[in-house]
């Protein structure tokens, strides 16, 4: 029986041409023969695929209009883009000559009219892929300069479209959330865009913020399970509800991966949002808005996210909570997160008050489920955390999951403080006899903090007389010595 080492060159590069992109490489790899036949084709493959994987149209000019009208020119290329990055899109032509008659300087940086030529693809893409009462509205638009249209083309027909990242918003998008809540579900058919699962709304101009409501006509996807935003600011009172106009706020969403990074939420918004996702799976915080009103961003509460979390608490495995705040605060009781296996979050945030702390006190404030642990300090919280892994790590039968833990310390806990590397290798032994695997970062990670040797401040020299003698002690007192000043840790509440 013949196989495909028998068949004609020929015949191999036409199968070569029908074969999908995700699948040329493992057909090339068939046999020798195919392989030494469809070389050339996979040189191309992976040019191509490094070129539009991630396509920024974030820039000035048509480029939106450029990336769809190559993909309508070679069909094939749509395979290809996976990620799209837009900085907005406009609404209107910058310039009314046509790009024909412009250079190509110009052409790169200025919006202006296409030619006909582009103008009949542009049409029968429309009239293809928009309902037919629909179609001659779209086209006035395209020919008027609105790229909302362009984008709106663009999610139906590229098929391996996963994450769309946004700058902001176009001067205009009702085509672009019509047409997502259009096939938001059609049939049993899997409906376009159905591949589109990660958006990210990153304006990280501080200057700036977005809205809540501009996230919703997103997260309502039925098909996306990440969002994350950057620098979103919204307050319980005078919210815009002109994006929430285009979804159902009845139906639940399907995002399982929600994040906010430097953002100040008030608390009955933040709650309603919250409380419309069907199950979160994953959660993060990751700093405070610190734009125009920087006092109502530190008068923000982290009490309240993790409040507002409970209604996920039978669902949530991944919780991350980090502010950068410089004043104590506490998120409360986290015990009733009983699914929860990853806690990324700063000491503070999970000790009450400062003065009672006890050695053990991580062993019965963490869910039992926990398997990983990551701890964060400010400079006031770094004679903190050692005593209190110590204790975590003599109570280990409260946490019979945990199996890891990481410590992110400010730049004071690499230089003075109770810290030195011999105390810390002394606790990585504790923990390592109980089954804990103990990280401890050299440089702080969290959003923010400065890593550059050059801003750490160097140690004093009460602090290095200080860390002498404790590492003295150490050697004399073995690993005893970090909990000779701890109390004895009282039974577990239960």
């Amino acid at each position: 029986m013949a196989g495909l080492n028998d068949l004609p060159n020929e015949i191999i590069i036409m199968m070569i041409l029908l074969v999908l992109p995700d699948d040329l490489e493992s057909f090339g790899n068939t046999s020798s023969t195919v392989h030494a036949v469809a070389k050339p084709y996979l040189s191309e493959h992976r040019k191509l695929k490094e070129q539009y994987f991630q396509t920024d149209c974030s820039g000035s000019g048509s480029q939106l209009f450029q990336l769809l009208n190559e993909v309508l020119m070679q069909p094939r290329l749509a395979f290809f883009v996976n990620e799209i990055l837009l900085d907005g899109w406009s609404h209107i032509w910058q310039d009314r000559r046509p790009l024909s008659e412009m250079d190509k300087d110009e052409r790169a940086i200025v919006h202006a009219p296409y030619n006909e030529e582009d103008m009949v693809r542009l049409r029968k893409a429309v009239a293809d892929n928009v309902p037919q009462d629909e179609v001659a509205d779209w086209i006035a638009a395209i020919e008027y300069g609105d790229e909302d249209p362009i984008l709106a083309l663009l999610v139906l027909i590229l098929p391996k479209l996963t994450t769309l990242s946004l700058n902001k918003l176009g001067c205009t998008d009702a085509r672009l959330f019509k047409t997502l809540s259009q096939v938001s579900g059609i049939g049993n058919q899997p409906p376009p865009a159905s591949r589109l699962t990660k958006i990210r709304y990153q304006k990280k101009n501080a200057e700036y913020y977005n809205s809540l409501s501009a996230l919703r006509p997103f997260a309502a996807l039925p098909w996306v399970k990440s969002l994350s935003a950057w620098n979103i600011r919204d307050n319980d009172s005078g919210h815009n509800t002109y994006y929430e106009y285009w979804f159902s706020p009845l139906i639940p969403f399907n995002v399982v991966d929600l994040q906010f990074h430097s953002s100040s939420i008030g608390r009955k918004r933040f709650a309603q949002f919250v409380e419309s996702f069907r199950g979160l799976e994953s959660f993060t915080w990751s700093g405070l808005f610190l734009g125009r009103d920087e006092a109502a961003s530190r008068s923000f509460d982290p009490f309240w996210v993790c409040a507002a979390l409970l209604t996920h608490a039978k669902t949530l495995v991944s919780l991350t909570l980090v502010f950068h705040q410089t004043e104590r605060s506490f998120i409360g009781d986290i015990r009733s997160f009983e699914v929860l296996k990853f806690l990324d979050t700063e000491v503070h945030l999970l000790l009450r008050e400062r003065d009672f702390l006890e050695a053990n006190s991580l062993a019965y404030l963490l869910p039992a489920n926990i398997e990983k642990l990551c701890l964060r300090s400010m400079e006031t919280d770094d004679d903190e955390i050692l005593p209190l892994i110590s204790g975590m790590a003599r109570n280990k039968i409260w946490l019979p999951s945990l199996h890891e833990v990481t410590i992110v310390p400010s730049k004071a806990f690499k230089y003075g403080g109770i810290v030195n590397e011999q105390i810390c290798q002394i606790l990585e032994e504790q923990c390592k006899k109980e089954g804990i695997q103990l990280n401890i970062e050299t440089k702080a990670s969290c959003a923010g903090a400065k890593s550059s040797d050059d801003d750490l401040e160097k140690p004093s020299d009460a602090e290095l007389t200080t860390n002498s003698s404790l590492t003295s002690n150490s050697k004399d007192n073995g690993s005893n010595s970090l909990n000779s000043d701890v109390k004895n840790p009282p039974s577990p509440p239960f």
